[in-house]
């Protein structure tokens, strides 16, 4: 399940523009991984990571199937970051 999920969300690249909605200063959309690609990128250390569950029995679902699904239940990542020590 883990390939699958690998293969058709982890490889999804955002293209940004020079202007419009989807340049560099207005949406930023990230998948897990990308996040953590930017975050080892920056000065910035992953402190704790949550997820948000997207429908009401989806931590329910987690639980019972073990975690196989969660990234697919996923409906929003929380990091708390802070700035790395030098």
């Amino acid at each position: 399940m883990r390939d699958l999920y690998s293969t058709t969300f982890d490889n999804i690249s955002w293209k940004y523009q020079l202007h419009g909605i989807m340049d560099k200063g207005h949406l930023r959309f990230f998948t897990r991984k990308s996040f953590e690609r930017v975050i080892k990128q920056s000065e910035l250390i992953s402190i704790d990571m949550s997820r948000i569950f997207s429908l009401k029995g989806s931590r329910m679902v987690n639980f019972i199937t073990f975690g196989i699904f969660k990234e697919f239940l996923t409906a929003q990542y929380v990091f708390l970051l802070e700035k790395r020590r030098k």
